[in-house]
């Protein structure tokens, strides 16, 4: 392909055939080509902050608010364990 090594000794068998067959499909070497193409070819997407746009403030709180909810659903769940530990 371009002389880019293809291979990632990190990765499984089945994983690495994937990644060659989705480089064979896209005509590339390697992961970052195949981004790229990806996303000139409209296969692929970039979350609004990885693509650079700005989060709106409803955005961001909304990302708080469901955080908020998180951490206390945990506190609440803990304390509820603590008190079936008792």
């Amino acid at each position: 392909m371009y002389g880019v090594r293809r291979t990632n000794p990190n990765l499984g068998g089945t994983a690495q055939k994937h990644l060659e067959h989705l480089y064979r499909k896209l005509a590339v070497g390697d992961r970052l080509l195949a981004v790229r193409t990806a996303l000139e070819a409209g296969l692929a997407v970039l979350p609004a902050a990885a693509a650079g746009k700005p989060v709106t403030v409803s955005q961001r709180r909304e990302r708080n608010v469901r955080s908020e909810r998180a951490a206390r659903s945990r506190r609440s769940r803990d304390t509820s364990a603590d008190i079936v530990d008792r």
